[in-house]
C-alpha cells in the first residue's frame, strides 16, 4: 500500500528498536535525516552542490584551464517583477532565451572593445537592437566575486541578460526548481532522475525535441472539420438537422458545407429498405393431395418432460392438413420424414413429388438428399433470406 504512516505508529516503530529515529545535525530537528536537509550549514545557508564531488580529483583537473578561483555559485529568482516596474540596473537576469550575456549599462561593462562585426538582437515584439561593444562585467556573489566575460553592450536594453546556453558553454551546469536557479561547476554535479524530454542547442537558443506529430496535431485542430467526419460523429445524421447544430442549436460544433455533401455509402446500405414480395392474384394451389408439401421447424422452446424442444410441420398444399412431430435435435428430421412419407403415402395411395423447405442444414444434407433421390421426390428450396417462398409453412 501507498498510504503514508501515522505519527502513532512511526512511534512504535522506533521504540521496537527496528527502525532508527533520525536526526539531523544542521536544524537539530529530529523530522529527516542530515542527508536529506535543505539547509547546509547552521547559518541556514544553502549548499552550493548538489552531489559529493568525485574523489581522487586535483583542483587542476577539475579547473580544465579555467581560472582557480571560479567556485560554484547559485543565483535565486525571488522578486516579483511586474511589467510596469523597471528592474534595477545593476540586476542580472538569467534568462534561457538569451543567445549571450547582454548588458544595458555601459559603466557595468571593463575592458570593453568594439564588435568584431556588426550584430543586432532580435526581441520578442520583432525590433532589433544594435550591439555596440563588448567587455567583461563583474558580480559579487555570497562569497567572492566573479567575472562574467564576453557581455554584450546594447543601449536602451532594460535588464541584463545572463545567458544559460553561454554559461553552459563556458562549463557550468544550469538547474531550475521551485525554489530558484541554480548554476554547478560541471565536474561536480550530478543529475539523477527520470528523463521526461529533451532540448537541442540551435544558435544558442533551446528548442524542445518534440516530434512532428504534435505540431500537425496542433495545426490540424486549428481547420475545421470536414461535413462527412461530423456526420459519421454524430452517428451518420441527416444534413438538416446538422445544419441546425452548427447555427446555434450546439456549441462546439464546426465544419465546412458544401452544395452537395458526400454521398454516405453506410446510410445508403444500411437504410434500404426490401420490397415485399408481390402478391401473386393468379397463384394456383396444388390440385391433388402430395403433389406439394411445405416444411419448417420450430425451436428450441422450452423443453417438455420427455426432453423435445424442436418441432417438425408437414403441410399439404392442397387440402392444409399439418402434421406435426417433436424432435429432440435436428438431426432427427430425415427418421422422421420417412416416417411421414410412409404413413402418408400408404394412406392415400399417392407419392409425395415436391417438398419445399429452406436452406437449412437439417433439410440440406447427403441423408436427405438421398431419400429424395430414391423415392423420386423434387426437393425444393427458397433463395436464402427470402421466408416468404415458403410462406405457408
Amino acid at each position: 500500500w501507498n498510504s503514508q504512516p501515522t505519527e502513532e505508529s512511526r512511534q512504535a516503530m522506533y521504540a521496537s528498536g527496528k527502525f532508527k529515529k533520525p536526526y539531523c545535525s544542521r536544524c537539530k530537528t529530529s523530522t529527516h535525516w542530515t542527508s536529506k536537509c535543505r539547509r547546509t550549514s547552521n547559518n541556514g545557508t544553502d549548499r552550493p552542490t548538489e552531489t559529493k564531488e568525485k574523489p581522487n580529483s586535483s583542483s587542476s583537473s577539475k579547473s580544465k584551464g579555467k581560472p582557480k578561483d571560479r567556485a560554484l555559485f547559485a543565483a535565486f529568482g525571488t522578486m516579483n517583477v511586474s511589467a510596469s516596474k523597471i528592474p534595477n540596473a545593476t540586476t542580472w537576469w538569467i534568462d534561457s532565451g538569451s543567445c549571450f550575456h547582454m548588458c544595458g549599462q555601459k559603466n557595468m561593462l571593463t575592458n570593453t572593445k568594439k564588435p568584431e562585426f556588426n550584430r543586432q538582437i532580435l526581441v520578442a515584439n520583432g525590433h532589433k537592437l544594435n550591439v555596440e561593444a563588448v567587455g567583461s562585467s563583474h558580480v559579487v556573489l555570497n562569497d567572492s566575486q566573479r567575472e562574467i566575460s564576453d557581455v554584450k553592450y546594447v543601449p536602451n536594453l532594460q535588464a541584463n541578460l545572463l545567458s544559460v546556453s553561454t554559461l553552459i558553454d563556458k562549463g557550468y551546469c544550469v538547474t531550475f526548481d521551485p525554489e530558484g536557479c541554480k548554476i554547478f561547476d560541471e565536474d561536480s554535479f550530478k543529475v539523477e532522475g527520470e528523463l521526461v524530454a529533451t532540448g537541442s542547442v540551435e544558435n544558442g537558443l533551446y528548442k524542445l525535441d518534440a516530434g512532428s506529430s504534435m505540431c500537425a496535431n496542433v495545426a490540424e485542430s486549428l481547420v475545421p472539420d470536414s461535413h462527412s467526419l461530423w456526420h459519421r460523429r454524430l452517428g451518420h445524421l441527416n444534413h438538416h438537422s446538422m445544419k441546425l447544430l452548427k447555427n446555434g442549436l450546439a456549441t462546439g460544433i464546426k465544419f465546412t458545407e458544401s452544395r452537395t455533401p458526400t454521398l454516405c455509402v453506410s446510410c445508403v446500405k444500411g437504410k434500404q429498405s426490401r420490397k415485399p414480395f408481390p402478391r401473386d392474384k393468379n397463384k394456383t394451389v396444388a390440385e391433388n393431395p402430395l403433389d406439394l408439401v411445405h416444411s419448417d421447424i420450430l425451436g428450441p422452446v422450452d423443453p417438455s418432460f420427455s426432453g423435445r424442444k424442436y418441432l417438425l410441420t408437414f403441410i399439404d398444399d392442397f387440402s392444409r392438413k399439418t402434421f406435426v412431430y417433436f424432435l429432440k435435435t435436428k438431426d432427427e428430421v430425415p427418421h422422421y420424414f420417412e416416417i411421414f412419407r410412409a404413413l402418408v403415402e400408404t394412406e392415400t395411395e399417392r407419392r409425395i413429388k415436391t417438398w419445399r423447405t429452406d436452406n437449412g442444414l437439417e433439410f440440406c444434407n447427403q441423408m436427405i438428399q438421398s431419400i429424395c433421390e430414391k423415392n423420386g421426390i423434387k426437393h425444393q428450396r427458397t433463395v436464402p433470406y427470402s421466408p416468404s417462398q415458403n410462406g405457408l409453412a
